[in-house]
């Protein structure tokens, strides 16, 4: 017979202060109703159980994913013998409202559980790419805010269907140009989004959907472009690779050169040098 037994972790992810993480297992759970403030999305990593709301009554098991919105009264359990372990991502609504443009009041839903394969496989991609871009310690604050945003956004809003605005206006296009020209001014320094949302007027969740939807990167991306870029000429000068890392803002010569491999295929700066090659950078 098993034994009754429960596990919870919490984890925060400062400066993120809108986000964090819960891992929870066991065969063990109080019998009460919970009637969160966030929004949740968690992996059921091993085992299986049953959510409730009011009549309804969900399955789950190993491999899925269930959401829980703002407001949503519901109730779990676990089977007693196998148990279930999850890791669950958690969202201040305020941050859903502006990342998504969520009614930050949303009704009550009954926790959506998934049995679609595709549509796992969609938000375990995602999924683990939240967990991973807050685990990233080397990675610039602004394209780790990016990345973070992406995934986030396309965790929430996956399934759901997306109506871009056909007719942005000349505003937007500006601000968007004057994002361009302040990141191609300061590529050598580390600033965040707000900073740079700051100097175009707009959110910074705004600025990061138009500018990826006219550009195609993310602005993170597109400022680590250009100092890739400005290193591949300034390995051919007489500069040791430090110099070339301070020179581009980089903390160290070690987070130039991990940060160099990631976005050309392995290849080092010291590989570039011997050989000459110029690599293309993408995300």
């Amino acid at each position: 017979m098993a034994t009754i037994q429960a596990k919870f972790e919490e984890k925060h992810y400062p400066p993120f202060d809108f986000i964090k993480t819960l891992h929870w297992s066991g065969n063990h759970w109080d019998d009460i109703l919970y009637f969160p403030k966030d929004y949740q999305i968690g992996h059921i990593k091993q085992g299986q159980g049953t959510f409730f709301q009011g009549d309804a009554i969900l399955p789950i098991t190993e491999g899925q994913f269930y959401r829980v919105h703002p407001g949503n009264l519901h109730s779990g359990k676990p089977d007693f013998e196998t148990g279930w372990a999850a890791d669950v991502i958690v969202l201040k609504s305020e941050y859903i409202a502006e990342i998504c443009r969520f009614n930050p009041d949303l009704p009550a839903y009954t926790p959506m559980v998934t049995t679609n394969a595709e549509e796992n496989a969609e938000l375990n991609l995602n999924f683990r790419k939240v967990l991973d871009v807050l685990q990233d310690a080397e990675q610039d604050l602004i394209l780790k805010e990016s990345n973070l945003y992406y995934a986030i956004y396309n965790l929430i809003t996956l399934g759901a269907q997306q109506h871009p605005d056909k007719s942005e206006s000349i505003t937007t296009h500006d601000a968007i140009t004057r994002a361009q020209a302040f990141i191609e001014e300061n590529f050598k320094t580390n600033f965040s989004l707000d900073e740079l949302a700051k100097q175009v007027y707009l959110s910074k969740f705004h600025l990061l959907r138009v500018f990826k939807q006219h550009l195609g990167i993310s602005p993170g991306m597109y400022q680590m472009q250009l100092r890739l870029n400005e290193a591949r000429k300034l390995i051919f000068k007489d500069l040791s690779l430090t110099e070339v890392a301070l020179e581009l803002g980089f903390s160290d010569q070690a987070h130039f050169t991990n940060t160099f491999k990631k976005y050309a295929n392995g290849a080092s700066p010291r590989d570039l040098r011997k050989t000459a090659i110029f690599y293309n950078f993408t995300e």
